[in-house]
């Protein structure tokens, strides 16, 4: 992604220039690349074309409403130089892949955020905590299909922002733009409402990882649509807070029992069963962490139903003996056990 910095043009705007430089007298050539000024985008060539120009086309038009395609790891967080309040809106394409769509909000113990995220007709806004301090739960807003707000106690940048504590904000609007590679002001967001708010806080650096899983299990090219609204602004790439969209990948296998009303009762239930874990805690691949996702299919669209349920013990995390049960709620691990 792009970012933003201070270039001079010989005209009043960059649709009328014929070129853009690095300095204010106008000598030396900003380098060959897209520039925008949050209006249009246009190429400055590395020589002149045929017609003598150096600075060509207008592919504002070409943004596709401000869609980026996922080949890696996709980052909404705003330039280095940009720390104040915003809010960034952008779409992400996927192609005909399929999988679990993994979204991680890093540096919410550092700055409160707004998300709203959207696919294929679906809000998902609810989202795990990969924090020890945090208790397993889906974490949501009181509203959760509209923008909703995280935050944390002590830690958590809002003590000194205004806009916490309001009940509209006005903030720049940033959109990516695929074809410059720049994230672009493009006015303000007026009138955000920012009630919409976690009813209690995380602990003083307590929120850890914000992590959700989204279903895309069909070969359509739908469009996840993200608005993250940083109302207090953020601190750095390296800190966040940051918002990450992964390209869909089929989640690991583990083979389990099936439901069954206690530990006990799983100890002793046949296993063969196929589910798929969708990590928030566990760092190694194929082995179950409480506070993990667990779904029963590789896509993430069905979650594992409430139960306990047995597996063998080297899929399990913190579990020697050759098998062990672990407990589902609300599609979350809360409960491992030996057997």
């Amino acid at each position: 992604m792009g970012t933003f910095n201070t270039f001079y043009i010989n005209a009043s705007n960059l649709s009328s220039a014929s070129a853009v430089y690095t300095d204010e007298e106008m000598t030396t050539l900003a380098p060959s690349g897209y520039y925008s000024d949050g209006v249009v985008i246009r190429e400055q060539l590395s020589a002149p074309n045929s017609q003598g120009q150096i600075l060509v086309g207008d592919v504002s038009n070409n943004c596709e409403s401000c869609t980026t395609s996922c080949s890696d790891e996709v980052l909404f967080s705003p330039p280095s130089d940009f720390t104040g309040p915003a809010t960034l809106r952008g779409s992400v394409s996927f192609g005909s892949d399929t999988g679990a769509i993994k979204v991680e909000i890093r540096g919410v113990s550092t700055k409160p955020i707004g998300v709203d995220l959207q696919f294929d007709g679906v809000k998902y806004n609810g989202f795990a905590s990969s924090s020890a301090l945090a208790s397993v739960n889906l974490y949501q807003a009181p509203l959760p299909t509209v923008t909703s707000y995280f935050w944390t106690n002590g830690s958590g940048g809002t003590s000194n922002c205004s806009n916490w504590n309001s009940t509209l904000i006005n903030v720049p609007k940033l959109h990516f733009n695929s074809v410059s590679g720049l994230w672009e002001e493009v006015g303000n967001a007026g009138g955000l409402l920012i009630t919409n708010k976690l009813a209690t806080g995380f602990s003083s650096y307590g929120a850890g990882k914000l992590i959700r899983y989204i279903p895309k299990n069909t070969v359509a090219n739908n469009l996840l649509d993200v608005e993250f609204v940083l109302p207090c602004g953020s601190s750095s790439l390296e800190v966040g807070p940051v918002l990450a969209v992964s390209c869909p990948q089929s989640l690991t296998l583990i083979v389990t029992s099936a439901s069954e009303s206690s530990h006990s009762n799983a100890c002793s239930s046949a296993m063969g069963i196929s589910r798929y874990i969708g990590p928030v805690v566990s760092q190694t691949s194929g082995v179950l962490a409480v506070g993990d996702f667990i779904f029963n299919n590789s896509v993430a669209s069905i979650t594992t139903a409430d139960g306990y349920y047995r597996a063998v013990g080297t899929s399990l995390q913190g579990i020697s003996t050759q098998y062990g049960s672990f407990r589902v709620q609300g599609g979350l691990v809360t409960e491992i056990q030996s057997c």
